[in-house]
């Protein structure tokens, strides 16, 4: 006998896949909440560990393809083929032509990949400009903190 049939794949127990899917998603985010509790009370390694963990369940996928699962229209399967064709950022995928890129997918997946690519492009370039945004929202808090610091320090030196 096999090591298992989950979702209707192979030998062994049939497991409905909308079950594991919502297994799977619990035990993301369970262990997201335990990697937060960890960090908060001091455990910073454990948290390190789980935190690695999320993604990969979260996607169902392995740590080298988990940068592309989070490209939205892009699932495990997809990220890999994207993988293997040498894509492995969310910049690439961003910099990317979609009618090569469709052109690629074609030969791996089969036609009518230009509606595909050209979602998977456009979904890693608006990846991209969230990250930015919020890359700049955290400068800018950074920024009114330290300016904030400045402006103490220059009480503290009148008082002086």
């Amino acid at each position: 006998s096999g090591s298992g049939g989950a979702a209707g794949g192979g030998e062994g127990p049939s497991i409905d896949r909308g079950y594991l899917e919502e297994l799977q998603s619990s035990a993301a985010t369970f262990a997201s909440m335990v990697a937060h509790f960890a960090t908060r009370v001091g455990f910073e390694d454990l948290g390190g560990l789980l935190q690695g963990l999320v993604g990969r369940l979260a996607f169902g996928a392995k740590g080298d393809i988990l940068p592309l699962c989070e490209i939205p229209f892009v699932k495990h399967r997809r990220a890999r083929v994207l993988f293997k064709m040498g894509y492995r950022t969310v910049e690439a995928v961003a910099q990317a032509d979609p009618e090569e890129l469709a052109r690629q997918l074609s030969k791996m997946l089969g036609p009518r990949p230009a509606d595909a690519a050209r979602k998977v492009v456009n979904g890693a370039r608006t990846l991209l400009r969230r990250r930015l945004e919020l890359r700049r929202d955290e400068l800018d808090d950074t920024a009114e903190e330290l300016a904030w610091c400045d402006d103490e320090d220059d009480a503290d030196l009148d008082l002086e």
